[in-house]
Formats: C-alpha cells, sequence, structure tokens
C-alpha cells in the first residue's frame, strides 16, 4: 500500500513538470522543424554562392560574367578561353575530350576539354561594335539582299592573355566577325551559334549548301570573316578598327553581336621556329597554338529588323489607255449636261435652282476631269 502511495505521488509531480515542460518541447519542436529545413538550402546554395563571390563572379543568373552584354544594362564584352593540348603532348594520349575546332586562323586546332566562360575579359582586351551609318545616321530601314558596313574596333593586349604570342597559319592574326541571331531561334546570341548549328545539321544529315546572306540552321547569319595583322610580339595594347561588310537576304529581326576569334602560343623550345607560326609536321601539329579566345560584345540597339526591298509595280499600257478612255468619258458627260443647262437656262426651273452657279460648277467639273491625267501613273 505504501509503494503504491508513492508511486502515484511521483505520478502526480511528473504530470505536474509535464504541465510546464510541454509548451516548452512543442516550441523546441516547432523550431526544429521549422529550421531543419533549412539546412539543405545553407549547405547546397549559400557555400557555393560565397565560392563565386570569392573568385569575383556575380549571382545566378545569364552568363554569369560581371558586365559583360548577358547582364542586365551589361555593355562589356563577354570573353571565352578554350585550350588545346600542350606542346610535344600526344593528343591521342590525353584523357580530355578532344573537338576539333573549325576554323581559318588556325586549320588543325583540337580542343581539349571544353570552353571556359571568364567572368571579366582580361586587362586591356576591348571590343565594341556599331551599326550601319546608314542606320545610325540617315535613319534608313535596312534592306535585304544589300551590304552594309558594322564597324567593329576594340583593344587586344597580350600581357593579360595566357600564351607568349598571336599565332594563325598565316602570321598574327586574329578575325573579326558579325553575327546575327534570328530572335525567334535563338534566346541568346553568342559566338559559338555557327557551331551549334553545324552540329545540330550534321546530327540531322541537313546540311545544305549556303550563300553569303543566307541563314544557316535557321537561326543564324554571319558575315565574311574579315583578318586583321597583328604585331605577334607586341606587349602591350593593340587597337584595331575595321567595316565588316555584311548582307542578310531575308527578313526578320535579328541580335547583332560582334565577335572576334584568336590564338596564342605557349613558349616554343625550337628557336629555329617563328613564336607566331603553327608549324604542321608529318602531318601533325606541334600545337604551338595553345590557347583559343573568343571575345563578343552586342551591338548598342541589341535589336535589327531587315525589311524587303520595296516592290515597284510599273503600270501597263492598256491600264493608260483605259485610264484615258475614263477621262474622255466623263468629260462628254459633264460637256452634255452643261450644254443641257445652258439650251434651258431661261427655264423657271433653272431659274429656281440657281442656274449660274451649275454652269460654273460644270465647268469646274469639266475642268478638274482634263485635268486628272496629271495623276495617271507612270510607276
Amino acid at each position: 500500500g505504501c509503494s503504491s502511495s508513492a508511486s502515484r505521488t511521483q505520478n502526480i509531480q511528473i504530470t505536474k513538470n509535464a504541465k510546464y515542460l510541454l509548451p516548452i518541447l512543442k516550441m523546441m519542436q516547432r523550431s526544429f522543424a521549422r529550421y531543419y529545413s533549412l539546412f539543405p538550402i545553407i549547405f547546397l546554395n549559400l557555400f557555393p554562392l560565397l565560392i563565386r563571390l570569392a573568385n569575383g563572379q556575380v549571382l545566378p543568373g545569364g552568363l554569369q560574367t560581371l558586365s559583360g552584354y548577358d547582364v542586365e544594362d551589361g555593355t562589356d564584352p563577354v570573353c571565352w578561353l578554350g585550350k588545346s593540348n600542350k606542346i610535344g603532348n600526344n593528343v591521342g594520349h590525353v584523357l580530355l575530350e578532344e573537338t576539333p575546332w573549325s576554323n581559318e586562323l588556325v586549320k588543325g586546332f583540337v580542343l581539349m576539354g571544353g570552353l571556359q566562360l571568364l567572368s571579366t575579359c582580361p586587362e586591356g582586351n576591348t571590343l565594341e561594335g556599331f551599326y550601319p551609318k546608314e542606320f545610325t545616321e540617315d535613319g534608313e530601314i535596312m534592306r535585304t539582299g544589300r551590304y552594309y558596313d558594322y564597324k567593329v574596333k576594340g583593344s587586344i593586349t597580350m600581357d593579360s592573355l595566357n600564351g607568349e604570342n598571336i599565332v594563325s597559319d598565316e602570321g598574327p592574326m586574329i578575325a573579326v566577325q558579325i553575327i546575327l541571331c534570328s530572335t525567334s531561334h535563338v534566346s541568346f546570341c553568342t559566338p559559338f551559334i555557327h557551331e551549334q548549328a553545324n552540329a545540330r545539321l550534321a546530327a540531322q544529315n541537313a546540311t545544305v549548301p549556303t550563300t553569303i546572306g543566307d541563314s544557316h540552321g535557321g537561326s543564324h547569319i554571319h558575315s565574311p570573316t574579315v583578318f586583321i595583322e597583328m604585331d605577334g610580339n607586341k606587349k602591350g595594347p593593340q587597337e584595331f578598327e575595321v567595316n565588316v561588310p555584311t548582307k542578310v537576304n531575308f527578313p526578320g529581326n535579328f541580335f547583332a553581336v560582334a565577335g572576334i576569334q584568336l590564338f596564342t602560343s605557349s613558349p616554343s623550345t625550337n628557336e629555329n621556329v617563328p613564336k607566331y607560326k603553327f608549324i604542321q609536321t608529318d602531318g601533325e601539329s606541334s600545337m604551338q597554338a595553345h590557347y583559343k579566345y573568343d571575345i563578343a560584345n552586342a551591338l548598342p540597339k541589341r535589336v535589327i529588323n531587315y525589311e524587303k526591298p520595296p516592290t515597284i509595280l510599273g503600270v501597263s499600257k492598256a491600264f493608260e489607255v483605259l485610264s484615258w478612255c475614263l477621262i474622255c468619258i466623263a468629260v462628254c458627260a459633264i460637256m452634255f449636261l452643261l450644254w443641257q443647262t445652258t439650251r434651258h437656262f431661261d427655264n423657271q426651273i433653272l431659274r429656281l435652282s440657281q442656274g449660274p452657279f451649275l454652269i460654273i460648277f460644270l465647268l469646274s467639273s469639266i475642268t478638274a476631269s482634263i485635268n486628272t491625267f496629271l495623276y495617271n501613273p507612270k510607276k
């Protein structure tokens, strides 16, 4: 009996304590349940964000550049960096993915791995594109089937680029192009839209020959490549300015981008090989062109509209004769009315209906009808 009484007293005491502890436990449970769901978010989002900020990148969105044309109000160029295998390495022994990169500067260039998007372009490397003066100054509507000169200017500074010299198959050259991406097919225009379209068409076995101004894969049009010779060994900034003739063969709205491509070399151990030359030996490249830079910037207005030239139709001889006949018939009808009016001028009805005014009206009608030949169209 004593043990059961003590047990009841203990249960009562526990119940009293639970009365005060239960709200605290429930509050702790709610807080844990609320904030527990935040831990994955913190670990999965906050830490990568801090890493991106530490690397000089911006918040997620666009292409992750700081002030390139991919971000809101961005006006700076966007730069990409690619690499080949190192000099002397056998391409077949490299584990990175190999991508033969078709271009007009270094024919045998093989991209190893992927392209790296830089948060900002290397210091001293700038690029600007401008619409033709017929559009900006004269206010003309851009017409299809006609060449327009787009001005591209910028600067290249080897001091801030990887590699020692600017190289190509023909010496220290860079390639300049204007790229017009169709706004109905392309969400964002980059210098690689041409490679993407070619890969898609090749996969579909749908490649067709095109001429200058034609659409490539329905997505874009690019100008012929303009080459600019640079000083391959100069370390300071090298400025350039060139007009790029561009033609569009079909109407539409286009996102306009100016782009340049250049290759730089790694140090060469062969003193007899010019540093500015990409050397081919026994069918294999020495891979002196080690780095590949692509720089692009949107034109100020971003989107430009091309329309077909106005169609001017000629007037046939038959229609011209018909118009003369109609004029003669109209004049004859009015002259008949004038004759009848003057013949019955003394009639009481004409006096009541202001006969003199009616005569003046008919004479004016005859004059106007005869002069309608002045409106006879010639074209």
